[in-house]
């Protein structure tokens, strides 16, 4: 290991490889001496043996053979064999220091490549479990994304379910307020007769049936907005202008004078002439009857002609004459033709028995009261029937849609 060691930690210079040799480091060095001895033996031993001679090529013709001169035989040339010891003592040292040096390197390559073949092996291992993860991975993946799909389509169905709940539930929520409302609308035009507020009532329900925002509810409007045109028809009566001039005659009432003497003049009767002919008896009992003829008047009694009254009946009689005018304002706005008439005649009549009918106030207030009377203030029939049965169906729809929403 020491060696191993100082074979990997030379310097560049002793990592270079020699060309043709294959031997870096110290080793390179070695046999540089080792090459350079051989070298020196090889020219020592050509210096002292003589170049063999060419061969002489033979010719065409034979030709007879002539005795060559023997070179004289010499001994044994121990110089030679120092060269080849040499040559042998520096191979030697080189298998030596093979076996000491570069064979453990070699097999420590060696090892090194077999273990980098059985890490290659390994990673191949490694790289087959990574694709096959990798596979895992990819259909767990799918499978994931699949479910996931799945479970949107889920969210997004549930989604549109509890939508379609909601708006059932709100639907269902507005119906129930727009039929209240249509029913408090039917109960004022029944029997309260008050259009005004009847007509406010539908349009509130009206503004909710838009809020749903669908095409049965669309038909529900067009049927209301019919009974809207026939309200809206029986309310060009103003019966505010009505109102208004009632209470114009009820602030008039104190200005209004009574009557303070009868209404039948008294003409002085007649003075019954004596007859200047008559003597004695007829003539006393002529004069008797014409005396008392002037003591005694007889003179029908007109039907009109009223008492003076008292301050206190004055007072009831202007009262009860505004009590009249305030029910008539009542009538109007309640469009009861009957009661409107009824109080409107019986202040006109009192009017006309108690109060100056020459004065100009009084003559103002009993033309007033004679355009009023003529004045129409009934309603005309308004059915609503229609509109509520389109509702009553439209909820029964939307009950049922509702039900197969909540399945």
């Amino acid at each position: 290991m020491s060696d191993d060691s100082d074979l990997f930690k030379t310097n560049a210079d002793d990592e270079a490889v020699l060309p043709g040799t294959g031997l870096p480091g110290k080793r390179r060095k070695a046999f540089k001496a080792s090459d350079d001895a051989a070298a020196s033996n090889k020219s020592a031993s050509s210096k002292a043996e003589p170049a063999p001679a060419e061969p002489v090529k033979p010719a065409l013709t034979p030709e007879p053979k002539s005795a060559a001169p023997k070179a004289p035989r010499r001994g044994f040339d121990w110089l030679l064999l120092f060269p080849l010891l040499i040559v042998m003592a520096a191979g030697y040292s080189g298998w030596q220091w093979y076996q000491s040096m570069l064979e453990p390197a070699l097999g420590t390559v060696t090892e090194n490549r077999d273990n980098l073949i059985v890490l290659g092996e390994r990673q191949q291992a490694v790289l087959g479990q990574q694709a096959e993860l990798i596979e895992t991975i990819k259909q767990q993946s799918s499978s994931d994304l699949q479910w996931q799909k799945q479970q949107d389509e889920k969210l997004n169905a549930l989604q549109k379910r509890m939508n379609r709940l909601d708006r059932s539930a709100r639907s269902q929520a507005l119906l129930v307020e727009v039929g209240s409302l249509m029913r408090q609308a039917d109960r004022l035009i029944r029997f309260e007769h008050d259009l005004p507020a009847a007509a406010a009532t539908l349009r509130l329900a009206d503004g909710l049936l838009l809020e749903l925002n669908d095409s049965g509810a669309e038909y529900v409007r067009g049927v209301l907005a019919n009974d809207l045109q026939h309200i809206d028809s029986a309310l060009s009566v103003d019966r505010t202008a009505v109102y208004l001039q009632l209470g114009q005659l009820m602030q008039g009432v104190d200005g209004w004078p009574l009557l303070q003497t009868p209404r039948s003049s008294f003409t002085p009767p007649a003075v019954v002439a004596v007859d200047e002919t008559a003597q004695g008896f007829k003539k006393h009992w002529a004069e008797l009857l014409a005396r008392l003829r002037s003591l005694i008047v007889l003179r029908p009694r007109e039907v009109r002609d009223q008492p003076m009254l008292p301050p206190e009946q004055s007072w009831l009689l202007r009262e009860n004459i505004r009590l009249q005018l305030q029910q008539a304002q009542w009538a109007a706005v309640h469009a009861q033709p009957v009661i409107f008439e009824n109080s409107l005649v019986q202040a006109k009549a009192w009017i006309e028995k108690y109060f100056d009918r020459q004065d100009v106030d009084v003559k103002r207030a009993r033309a007033q009261l004679n355009a009023l009377i003529k004045t129409p203030v009934s309603i005309p029939a308004i059915d609503i029937s229609a509109t509520q049965k389109a509702l009553a169906s439209y909820r029964l729809e939307m009950s049922i849609v509702h039900e197969e929403a909540a399945q």
